[in-house]
């Protein structure tokens, strides 16, 4: 009996360690993701602007 209590305990200590690196990466990815999403986001105005200046003639 206790023997597979302990082995409970070890097998319990290796999943909450396998969810913090889940949990860790995720994380980073999701701020990888957030960096795209900004630059997308900051080159489509970049290029609104651009048209606008075109079709304004420069002005």
């Amino acid at each position: 009996m206790t023997h597979s209590y302990a082995h409970l305990v070890e097998d319990i200590r290796e999943i909450r360690t396998e969810l913090k690196d889940i949990r860790r990466e995720m994380n980073r990815n999701k701020g990888f993701i957030g960096g795209i999403a900004w630059a997308f986001g900051a080159l489509s105005i970049a290029l609104q602007i651009i048209i606008q200046w075109v079709k304004g003639g420069g002005h």
